[in-house]
């Protein structure tokens, strides 16, 4: 709902040194290339204006099946990664797709899995579980989803979900600067699999 570089000045300012764009790729919507550059676009707009606010912008995916409303988020993914993407990957089993993000070293995160309506999904194949999402609109009960992940030994994020100004809160992680890179982010997380004991709940 805000142009990606508007959204990237903002967060500048509100002191972010990094982020990680996720627009939702939405089944059977981005099969051809050309719909793979129209996905990308926010990415590279967000991007054009990093350098001049001193933010780095790296680009994921916020993925969907083609059955069900569960949301995953795709981390460790570089620009021309997309232009892979197996054109039925929405058909995907989660069995399938886990693997997939495997053999191409990214990480699997189930976003938001405890909100009203959603199903949260096998663990053993998922890296992790958004563990706090900082969305004023909906009711993640991230005190669930945090206590999911400690019981399965899963990777903690924690991230804003921005779709407007508004959202933009002191939520996410910190990273060594050092590491603002596709597969920095996957190395980091591996590394610090929690977030922290506690946070404000939503």
């Amino acid at each position: 709902m805000v142009p990606a570089r508007e959204m990237i000045i903002a967060c500048a300012m509100k002191g972010f040194g990094c982020v990680i764009v996720t627009d939702h790729f939405i089944p059977d919507r981005f099969g051809s290339l050309k719909d793979r550059e129209r996905f990308l676009a926010g990415y590279r707009n967000a991007k054009e204006v990093s350098d001049a606010n001193n933010i780095v912008v790296l680009p994921g995916m916020e993925f969907r099946f083609d059955r069900g409303m569960e949301d995953f988020l795709v981390y460790g993914m570089e620009e021309q990664d997309f232009s892979i993407l197996p054109t039925d990957l929405c058909h995907y089993s989660l069995q399938d797709f886990y693997t997939y993000c495997h053999e191409h070293e990214y990480l699997l995160f189930q976003a938001h899995p405890f909100r009203p309506g959603l199903i949260v999904q096998d663990p053993a194949f998922l890296d992790g579980i958004e563990v706090q999402n900082g969305n004023i609109r909906h009711h993640s009960h991230n005190n669930l989803a945090l206590a999911f992940a400690r019981q399965h030994n899963l990777l903690e994020i924690t991230g804003g979900d921005l779709h407007q100004l508004v959202d933009i809160r002191l939520k996410g992680l910190m990273v060594p600067r050092s590491q603002l890179t596709p597969k920095g982010i996957v190395q980091f997380l591996k590394e610090n699999p929690k977030v922290g004991p506690d946070f404000e709940e939503f």
